[in-house]
């Protein structure tokens, strides 16, 4: 019995070689001789021997994985079945300026709460994504088709850590603004990625999509999102109170005004449950009563609209 179930697994070996051989030599025809409603032998054999667990659930993934990479099998945004091919990994790039080093390492040391990989892996993705910090000359964060990256710069930590001195007057609220700005920022990035990587259609800003996907998936995290978006409502507030005449907008800009994103944020989170938030109606600049009807049953209708059409797309993503 030993003797064949070695030569069992020498078998199986054989035909994952030649399987991966003939697709890296045949790669756009593998399919192209079979019927459509026929499934090939080599992957019925693939799914059986992952199914009866003779293999592992890695090497299962990687198979599937390439087939994916290389156009075999396509996944598709409206496919209520897609396969989760990868995950979010954190790397740290060594600063050039060691100013930055203490930045890199408090990034280290409050990574669970600034990306919280076990959330955000919930997502299914149909390959890796590394989310990079580094310095980069400029403060700000990225996501990078190219690269498959999420790039967050040190100079934005350093940067949010300055903003939110300006709101909070203890170290600790001063660490727990900056976290959760990061972690939104973070969600406006992957944002950004499941666009690409699923070719989400947008009709608008890119950026105010984004904008409205973080906010509505910290909304769904209760009072913690919600101080969290209150966060980073502080830094949209602290650069908008930085323009002191119309020619300072930038009009050119792919994202809405600071002091729009401010008060979108605001109306997204009382839109999401008026009674609980209605103080927020006394930060909106609105003098009678009508205007106050009127912000809060826009707000309302905002929030159930671009949530419903947002968790479209999100439904068959999440694990």
């Amino acid at each position: 019995m030993e003797i064949n179930k070695n030569a069992m697994m020498i078998y199986k070996n054989i035909i994952f070689v030649f399987l991966f051989s003939f697709i890296l030599i045949f790669p756009a025809t593998v399919f192209s001789q079979t019927n459509q409603n026929d499934i090939p032998d080599w992957v019925r054999n693939t799914a059986y021997w992952w199914s009866q667990g003779d293999i592992s659930d890695s090497e299962y993934k990687n198979a599937m994985k390439f087939l994916i990479e290389n156009g075999i099998i396509s996944i598709s945004s409206q496919n209520q079945n897609i396969v989760d091919m990868g995950d979010f990994y954190t790397t740290y790039d060594e600063p050039n300026d060691p100013y930055y080093d203490e930045i890199m390492f408090w990034a280290m040391d409050n990574e669970e709460l600034m990306v919280n990989l076990s959330g955000i892996n919930a997502i299914k993705l149909p390959h890796d994504v590394e989310i990079k910090f580094m310095q980069c000359n400029e403060a700000n964060a990225f996501y990078s088709s190219e690269e498959r990256q999420i790039q967050l710069c040190y100079e934005f930590i350093d940067m949010m850590r300055n903003i939110q001195s300006e709101y909070y007057d203890s170290e600790e609220e001063i660490r727990h603004a900056v976290q959760d700005s990061i972690y939104e920022t973070i969600l406006h990035e992957l944002g950004h990625g499941l666009v690409d990587m699923y070719n989400i259609p947008i009709t608008g800003k890119e950026e105010d999509a984004v904008d409205q996907l973080s906010t509505i998936i910290l909304l769904q995290e209760g009072q913690q999102g919600i101080d969290a978006l209150y966060a980073v409502a502080n830094w949209y507030d602290y650069f908008g109170q930085q323009i002191t005449g119309i020619e300072q907008l930038p009009f050119h800009d792919e994202h809405s005004f600071e002091m729009q994103r401010f008060y979108s944020i605001l109306c997204f989170v009382y839109g999401s449950d008026p009674e609980r938030n209605y103080e927020l109606i006394d930060f909106v600049p609105l003098e009678t009563e009508q205007e106050i009807q009127r912000w809060s049953w826009l707000c309302v209708e905002e929030h159930e609209k671009i949530s419903n059409s947002w968790n479209t797309f999100l439904d068959p993503l999440w694990n």
